[in-house]
């Protein structure tokens, strides 16, 4: 019978058991009623969704690094452990079944009881006002702590680059969380963890140079020095600085990661540039010679530069080297590269590939509708590069291949008009012999109608 309905049956009595005791809780409240219940003939089963017991008055310390969280938690099993009639279990209730007298749990356990304690707590409330939230977090648990704490941890990371004139961009964004807080828990630990390194770099990435990077790791340490964090760990300083100096290795790493990249990329298209192209064709020569397969290279030159910049402005240019960017690199392959080498002049280089091959891979790349550009293509079979060879050679022959396609579409435009009036006189002459067929002149004809047809002009037999 539910409670508030008049007497309440428990089945314990007329079962002649012992009562169970459900306790839903392992705060404050709960874990009185677990000890005093210890010394009862019950059996009781505390229930809770975490496995440790919160000392609450003591989170603000935690939230300012003056305790560790180690420090005001404790297993509720270890606290417990002398009651041999209390069983603890981490789940969490999800429903209450009063008629039946049971209880549903996320684990989809259920669990029949006598008498039930619901003893969950309180937490903080915003009265409607959830967009708070980011700026008055909570302090009801260790998590909430840890939350606040971090965020101090930011905030005087970030006075002190203020101090020392560094960036402050390094201590805000998600990565500069992710960052501290695989700081926290390599210090909890006291060694350097796999997940610091990953931190480490991706926050490092962002940097355009490793010395903005060491400058703003420089503040944190001495954030972290004066600060109680150290009191969390065993061995103090010596763990503080081993665990700093992953930090800074991997940061660095990567820094210099971004640097190296800055250093071998075309800040206006985004392809590799010349100083990639020379590091890359020759391993890449290097690679196929050893492997057996061939590698192709394709240069390419960007139609009417100059035209462009002179009629259209600098503007019209840029973007169409970006368009010619976008044309080739769409028919790119994972493998092939695109390099900036000069102002309109690209290179792509394609391993294993042949001439033919990347012949292809350029008359798709012309198809689709770009800015104009002109190509030639070579390989090390189809230029003959050897081992012993310098590997610019294969470059050279793609260069040969191009002037050579570029001087016979000079010469087939040269040739078309020519090729055109004399299609015209053909047609002209066509219409005139038809003409004097129609009429019937032949040798007959009027000389202005034999001049204009000339010596080709039909001799007709009235």
């Amino acid at each position: 019978m539910p409670p508030g309905e008049g007497h309440v049956e428990i089945p314990a009595i007329h079962e002649g058991r012992r009562p169970r005791v459900l306790i839903i809780g392992g705060g404050f409240a709960g874990l009185h009623a677990a000890k005093g219940l210890s010394k009862l003939p019950v059996d009781v089963t505390l229930v809770d969704r975490r496995n440790h017991f919160t000392f609450q008055p003591l989170l603000y310390q935690v939230a300012l690094a003056v305790l560790s969280p180690a420090d005001i938690a404790n297993p509720i099993r270890v606290i417990l452990k002398k009651a041999k009639n209390v069983e603890v279990v981490m789940d969490e209730a999800v429903d209450f079944d009063l008629e039946h007298r049971r209880v549903t749990f996320a684990s989809s356990a259920q669990m029949e009881y006598d008498y039930l304690m619901v003893a969950t707590g309180v937490t903080h409330s915003y009265f409607g006002n959830e967009q708070w939230a980011p700026y008055a977090p909570g302090l009801k648990t260790v998590e909430d702590a840890i939350e606040i704490r971090r965020r101090v941890l930011l905030a005087r990371w970030a006075d002190r680059c203020h101090v020392r004139h560094v960036s402050a961009a390094a201590c805000q964004g998600a990565e500069a969380f992710y960052l501290v807080t695989a700081v926290e828990t390599a210090l909890r630990r006291g060694a350097q963890t796999p997940h610091l390194g990953r931190a480490a770099r991706s926050w490092g990435a962002a940097f355009d140079s490793p010395g903005e990077a060491i400058a703003a790791l420089s503040c944190l340490r001495e954030v972290l020095v004066e600060s109680d964090l150290i009191s969390d760990i065993g061995d103090g300083a010596a763990s503080l600085h081993l665990v700093l100096d992953q930090l800074m290795l991997e940061a660095v790493d990567a820094a210099s990661g971004s640097l190296r990249h800055a250093a071998r990329t075309d800040p206006l298209t985004g392809c590799a540039n010349r100083r990639a192209l020379d590091e890359d064709l020759r391993r890449a020569v290097s690679n196929a010679l050893v492997s057996g397969l061939d590698m192709a290279v394709a240069a390419v030159d960007l139609d009417g530069l100059k035209r462009i910049n002179d009629t259209k402005g600098h503007a019209a240019g840029d973007a169409a080297l970006v368009g010619v960017v976008a044309s080739v690199r769409d028919e790119l392959r994972e493998a092939d590269t695109l390099y900036r080498t000069g102002g309109d002049e690209f290179v792509v280089l394609a391993p294993f590939t042949d001439a033919a091959g990347a012949r292809e891979l350029m008359l798709r790349a012309a198809r689709r509708g770009g800015p104009s550009f002109s190509w030639g293509v070579a390989s090390l079979v189809s230029a003959r590069v050897g081992a012993d060879d310098d590997p610019m050679l294969v470059l050279q022959a793609a260069d040969a291949d191009l002037y050579e396609r570029r001087r016979e579409a000079r010469r087939r435009s040269l040739l078309a008009p020519g090729r055109r009036r004399n299609i015209v006189a053909i047609s002209v002459a066509a219409s005139l012999t038809s003409a004097a067929i129609a009429f019937g002149v032949g040798h007959h004809a009027p000389a202005t109608l034999r001049h204009a047809l000339g010596p080709s002009a039909p001799r007709t037999t009235a």
